[in-house]
């Protein structure tokens, strides 16, 4: 006898889905042992991918291109002892064909408006176009507004894009068009491209044609509005702009002498003119051209007169300018002034283009006074005084307080109608600002893609109301540095417009697209508002000992899925039982979730503890009979992810469930599991995957099954025995002797012979060709033949086979003398989410299926023994089709939303033997899209109606009765999938009874061979028409002959 220890273990790693085709796998496995990955399967039509090593733990793997799931296995070599492990990985595919269109830019007038894009969507990715107003964007820095324009459909590659004013267009008509495509199967993967639209715009413009000005500085760009659509604009990349061929041309009428008036710019509805230096009358016309064409406006009279602003700006006197925009001036005194009397004499200059004779100017409080009131303010300067002048600010009674004094400066002239007004801000510091601090940040990269955090931005400290009135500057957030590697975060412009120092605020960092930590600069406010402004809150800080920046940092984790290994069964008289998690870079930890009755989580140990972080542990403190769920969860900073592990504590092992594969003469046993020791007779072997080798035909075989930790003489073990037989072809020798008779009719390609077919013995009809065969019926299935008849034969064009009618059902002729069936056992059906089959929704249903007068020996269907049920909603997605084939004999989803991976993993079970039975229902309730994909549906689920009527030719089986042409019915909410939307290997065995309804029930063959059958509605197997335990309604004959159908598919006979 040979003995085959597998004590050592190995994970692959969680599964994960990856933004791009390139990623590192990242196995545990025993200390010691030797490693092999492989490629186990690939999404179709992909090739291989390539290992960077395949025989390390933490290879990297490239060449993913082809999107969808790609399933690797790990193999452990520990001293002769074989264990692997699998993990699938998702590719979001190779986007290199990504494209926006041909070139980076389009021209065309904005009187014809609209645009053929051609953009280029990869495979396995979903695409949305938007678009941007370049004038808009620039201006606001607002990335989201698209005025004027729409997409013919923003979902398809080659969209028409247009403006929806043409001629009158509201805004100025250039736009960036973003094409932005996002994976299928990974959200967070998303790419973008863009092409520029440029619209000329229509130069028709129409503008106010009579304005005075009143100019504070010679600086100043005097402008007329646009008084309705269209408009433009020339800044940047705007449409309008000088560079794209639009001219704006002044036309003099009349000017004053040495005046000049020159165009400037144009920004949206605004027109503005370079400064002039002579006041006076200017009288012209604006000519505006462009390839759409030439427009000349109306006569336009713009008056101006000069009122220049006054000058507060005094560096030896800390005398600031712009304080709360342009005009205003300020100047901070230290805490110390706080209840001193001392008065504030504050200096300003008249503009020395100015006479100051003709200059008269004035102070005065206003806004809101610091507590304790308004100050006295005199002012020292009147018409041809000099041209720097002063005023001087008393606090009031109880010296000065902790706020912003606010003074009014007036200022006129003689012999004019123009007059200003500007504020002065005297602003005594409180002395209690504390250093700015935003909080460290962590965020989760989820496996691929980009992360996003928000941060908040603290208010400063302020006291009353007056407190740095008027003042409203935002705060700067800068980028120090980054992973390597790492695209360039973003900042959210809009929010950070709105996050005043003296409010806060919250403002989203996106772009996170690496693990790692970014680090950035907060200051208050931005240092981009300029050395004075910046520096003026500085020194509100500086007099606090406090500083106004501050650095802080986000830490990007990588998410890491936990991966608990499989489940499997054990006995009570083992000592124990190891269970293997996945460590990827973080740290993990086991925990109980659940144990059978009477068992208490604190009574079961690890070692080592949970406290370890060790992925490996034995597990002691289950004699106790039933199942224990375990949970491995692992935390890689922000990012936590767990799976379970079910482990079944049985008084005995389970049997070993023997499967031959008469195609290729394979033993396999399909329960197997790494860390139970299997007894095998001497000269047979068994390799990582429970395949037996060395075996020699028609002799009987058993195999003894202990689990972990025991030695061969434990009475814990569990032992099969089977017979491998060899088919022998059935070719039996001629029987000599005489003969009955001979043939009488025969056809023949060569020249017939005299005495042939006289000399052919004992038959009927007989054929001759060296070139030729002969072609029996073919059929596209066996559903095609409505009335069979016992010893019928057709050749089936789907099941690839000449098929024998026996009366009852349709078999494939081999070319084996034995019947190749599999002998009766238990039906093992793994549900997916509620109303299935065994979730306990449809009990009459469930207890016909479990009474032995329907299914078992003596029932109707007599080649099973029964059926058990399990729950497989936390596995499906981490199970590849061959792992779901070795437990399960037949799948049935349910309500619920399935993923494209879970999808596939279904398909794959029924490519690999098995039968699934997939339980649609309405597309308000969940998404059932991607099952339909997986199985070669196209287009969407939609909403059924509840009654559905058999097909009159088409029948499953009959082994529970005729139920040809028979009313069925649903219950409460159903599905609907139209004829047109199936494969064309489809057959349908019930439709709709509404009008303009759907297919009912169907099965899809070629490559799924007839294993996968859709039903429109659960409510099929819960309507009141299945009750009790007989199977005597019309409707339960459908349902169980449903039953029937898919045991047969399955190789049981009824």
């Amino acid at each position: 006898m040979s003995i085959l220890n597998l004590f050592g273990q190995v994970n692959a790693g969680g599964n994960r889905i990856i933004c791009g085709v390139d990623t590192a796998l990242h196995g545990t496995g025993s200390s010691g042992a030797t490693f092999n990955w492989t490629i186990i399967s690939k999404p179709t039509g992909a090739s291989n991918p390539i290992f960077s090593n395949s025989t390390i733990l933490e290879p990297t793997v490239t060449g993913m291109n082809t999107p969808g799931p790609y399933t690797f296995r790990v193999t452990q070599n520990l001293s002769g002892q074989i264990t692997t492990s699998d993990v699938t990985i998702t590719s979001t595919g190779d986007v290199s064909s990504f494209s926006a269109g041909v070139g980076s830019s389009a021209t065309i007038p904005a009187t014809t408006g609209s645009y053929q894009l051609q953009g280029v969507i990869p495979e396995g990715f979903k695409g949305e176009w938007r678009a941007v107003n370049i004038y808009r964007s620039q201006q606001s820095g607002n990335p989201q507004v698209s005025t004027n324009s729409q997409f013919s459909n923003s979902t398809i590659a080659n969209p028409v894009f247009s403006l929806i004013n043409k001629a009158n267009h509201e805004i100025d008509p250039a736009y960036k068009v973003i094409l932005k495509i996002t994976s299928n199967f990974n959200p967070s993967c998303f790419y973008e491209k863009e092409i520029i639209v440029r619209f000329i715009p229509n130069p028709n413009i129409n503008i106010e044609t009579n304005k005075s000005f009143c100019l504070s500085s010679l600086t100043t760009t005097p402008s007329l509005g646009l008084t309705s659509a269209p408009f433009i604009s020339t800044d940047g990349l705007a449409s309008g702009a000088a560079q794209f061929g639009t001219t704006f041309t002044i036309n003099p009428i009349s000017f004053p002498s040495g005046g000049n008036l020159t165009f400037k710019s144009i920004d949206n509805s605004t027109l503005y003119f370079n400064p002039i230096n002579v006041e006076g009358i200017y009288t012209f016309t604006i000519t505006v051209s462009n390839s759409v064409g030439s427009y000349t406006t109306p006569s336009i009279t713009m008056n101006f007169a000069f009122n220049l602003a006054l000058g507060f700006r005094d560096i030896n006197l800390g005398q600031i300018e712009s304080y709360s925009g342009g005009g205003t001036g300020a100047s901070m005194y230290p805490p110390s002034y706080i209840g001193n009397s001392t008065p504030i004499t504050i200096q300003f200059k008249i503009d020395p283009s100015e006479n100051p004779n003709n200059v008269i100017t004035t102070a005065a409080p206003s806004s809101i006074a610091p507590t304790g009131g308004y100050p006295t303010v005199v002012h020292n300067g009147t018409a041809g005084q000099p041209l720097n002048r002063n005023f001087t600010v008393t606090p009031p009674v109880g010296g000065w307080r902790a706020g912003t004094y606010a003074i009014r400066v007036g200022k006129t002239k003689t012999g004019s109608t123009c007059s200003s007004n500007q504020t002065y801000y005297i602003h005594i510091s409180g002395g209690f600002q504390t250093d700015i601090h935003v909080n460290n940040v962590e965020a989760c990269l989820p496996g691929a893609g980009i992360s996003s955090v928000v941060v908040d931005l603290p208010a400063i400290k302020l006291g009353d109301s007056s407190y740095l009135q008027d003042y409203s500057l935002r705060y700067g957030i800068e980028t120090l540095s980054k992973p390597n590697g790492a695209s360039n975060p973003i900042i959210n412009n809009a929010e950070l417009n709105a996050a005043n120092i003296k409010t806060g605020g919250k403002v989203t960092i996106t772009n996170l697209d690496k693990p790692g930590v970014y680090t950035f600069r907060a200051s208050a406010p931005g240092k981009d508002w300029g050395d004075e402004r910046f520096g003026f809150i500085k020194k509100e800080f500086d007099f606090s000992n406090a500083s106004n920046e501050t650095i802080f940092t986000i830490t990007v984790n990588e998410e890491v899925n936990a991966n608990a290994g499989g489940d499997y069964i054990t006995t009570s008289c083992a000592p124990g039982f190891p269970l293997l998690g996945n460590q990827d870079g973080g740290q993990g930890t086991w925990t109980v979730v659940s144990t059978p009755s009477g068992v208490s989580p604190s009574n079961i140990t690890f070692s080592p503890d949970t406290t370890s972080g060790s992925p490996y542990t034995m597990v002691n403190g289950t004699s106790v009979i039933g199942a224990y769920t375990f949970r491995w969860t692992t935390n890689n900073g922000s990012c936590s992810s767990f799976d379970d592990v079910v482990v079944t504590v049985a008084d005995n092992m389970p049997e070993p469930l023997i499967i031959i594969n008469e195609d290729d003469e394979s033993v396999k046993i399909s329960n197997y599991h790494p860390t139970h020791i299997y007894t095998l007779p001497a000269g047979l072997a068994i390799d990582s995957q429970g395949y037996i080798t060395g075996f020699k035909f028609n002799q009987t075989y058993s195999v003894k099954v202990r689990p972990y930790g025991t030695n061969e003489n434990t009475i814990c073990f569990s032992e099969g025995s089977f017979i491998i037989k060899k088919l022998v072809q059935c070719t039996n020798p001629a029987i000599g002797g005489t003969p009955d008779g001979y043939t009488n009719v025969g056809i023949t390609t060569h020249s017939k012979q005299e005495a042939w077919p006289d000399n052919v013995p004992n038959g009927f009809l007989a054929l001759e060709s060296n070139t030729k065969g002969m072609v029996i019926t073919r059929v596209q299935n066996s559903t095609k033949i409505t009335e069979p008849k016992e010893g019928m034969i057709i050749y089936n064009i789907d099941a690839k086979c000449v098929q024998l009618y026996n009366g009852t059902i349709w078999n494939c002729i081999k070319n084996t003398c034995d019947p190749v069936v599999e002998p009766p056992r238990k039906i093992r059906i793994g549900r997916f989410a509620s109303y299935t089959i065994g979730s306990g929704q449809f009990p009459a249903y469930d207890s016909q299926l479990t009474n032995v007068s329907n299914y078992g020996p003596a029932g109707t269907f007599k080649g099973v023994t029964g059926f058990e049920f399990s729950d497989l909603s936390t596995t499906l997605a981490s199970s590849t089709g061959s792992q779901l084939k070795s437990n399960y004999d037949i799948i049935n989803t349910g309500y619920t939303s399935i993923t494209s991976v879970q999808a596939q993993h279904v398909s794959d079970f029924v490519k690999e033997g098995g039968v699934a039975i997939i339980n649609l229902d309405t597309s308000s309730a969940y998404n059932f899209n991607p099952i339909l994909t997986a199985f070669g549906i196209t287009g969407s689920n939609g909403n059924g109606a509840i009654s559905a009527l058999s097909s009159p030719v088409n029948e499953m089986s009959n082994v529970f009765g005729d139920t040809k042409n028979i009313n069925l019915s649903g219950a409460a909410t159903q599905g609907r999938v139209l004829a047109n939307q199936l494969p064309s290997t489809s057959t349908i065995y019930a439709n709709e009874t509404a009008t303009g309804g759907g297919v009912a029930v169907w099965t899809i063959g070629g490559d799924f061979k007839g294993k996968v059958i859709f039903v429109w509605d659960e409510g099929i197997f819960r309507d009141s028409l299945i009750a009790d335990t007989v199977i005597n309604t019309p409707q339960e004959k459908f349902v169980h002959n449903l039953m029937a159908y898919a045991l047969v598919q399955l190789g049981f006979q009824p």
